[in-house]
């Protein structure tokens, strides 16, 4: 049911926002792969979404992502699903404050976590650069390991085509003895008939120190046909992991894009490596501003940019 009403909510939304032609950005997504490891087969199916309307001096924006991993020779499936509604206010000079509240659940059968994250913030954006000071405030069935996450993001636009941005979270609860401030760096460059992107995570939990680093991008050989990939190395203290994933798109009159890709991955400790294949179809309205991106967004598209895609 919770996963009907995310699908509902972001459709119609997207719906509205079209209707009154007031999208700034915005996106849909749905994604199917199969993957095996180990002789073990897993299916992986994906739904996002998201889209920014502004009124005025006044934005708005749900975003959501649902996704459900189905384990071979296992009765229960593992699913996720992210919830996110927010509101901004920017002012004519430079300054914006927003408030947004993001609902996340984890389970597998009856069992399940679920957190709140209330946020506010408060950003100067000059077009050249920014800088956002933000507090997370997290909630359900946290029990006070994690009361809230502090966050300082600030980012350089070098030009139309290239920036580069670095957030700073700091962990407010029991838990700020095992997990160290995470750094995130992003940055991107757009030549036109091709673009990179850069996504890291750096920390230390519990004496252990924890990278992810994805570099990915497109190339685009006509107006509708174009090659993507991504490359991704993670590690935790000495254990590696690398996953590669390469495709293709076509896209329809510049918004509806059709992908099919294969992603190969090997992880220290596992004799077989990781295959497999997915398809999928995506709308794009264009992207979110760096600037009003929320701890959430900076967490879960590290995410996205591991599993190499964005829409």
């Amino acid at each position: 049911m919770k996963n009907l009403m995310i699908t509902s909510a972001l459709v119609c939304a997207a719906a509205t926002g079209a209707a009154a032609q007031e999208i700034t950005y915005g996106g849909l997504l749905a994604n199917y792969g199969t993957y095996s490891l180990d002789d073990y087969d897993a299916d992986l199916s994906l739904f996002a979404g998201d889209i920014g309307v502004a009124v005025g001096s006044f934005d708005f924006w749900i975003e959501g992502v649902q996704g459900n991993l189905d384990l071979e020779d296992v009765s229960d499936d593992l699913h996720a699903d992210v919830l996110t509604l927010g509101a901004g206010a920017s002012f004519g000079n430079g300054f914006r404050v927003d408030v947004s509240s993001t609902d996340l659940s984890v389970g597998i059968g009856f069992l399940g976590l679920d957190v709140g994250i209330d946020e506010l913030g408060a950003a100067y954006d000059n077009g050249t650069y920014f800088g956002r000071l933000s507090y997370a405030k997290l909630s359900e069935d946290t029990d006070d390991v994690l009361d809230g996450i502090w966050g300082l993001h600030a980012g350089y636009a070098f030009s139309d085509a290239a920036e580069v941005s670095l957030s700073v979270h700091s962990v407010d609860g029991e838990a700020d003895d095992v997990i160290d401030p995470i750094y995130i760096l992003t940055g991107s460059y757009d030549a036109g008939l091709w673009d990179i992107e850069m996504n890291g995570l750096f920390t230390e939990i519990d004496s252990n120190d924890l990278s992810l680093l994805t570099l990915g991008g497109t190339y685009d050989f006509t107006n509708e046909w174009s090659a993507y990939g991504a490359y991704t190395y993670g590690s935790i203290e000495d254990d590696d992991a690398n996953l590669l994933r390469v495709g293709a798109a076509y896209t329809l009159n510049d918004t509806y894009k059709f992908f099919a890709d294969y992603t190969y991955g090997d992880v220290d400790g596992l004799d077989d490596h990781l295959d497999g294949f997915s398809v999928g179809v995506s709308m794009d309205f264009g992207d979110k501003p760096t600037s009003y991106e929320t701890t959430a967004d900076r967490l879960t598209n590290v995410v996205k940019s591991v599993m190499a895609f964005d829409y």
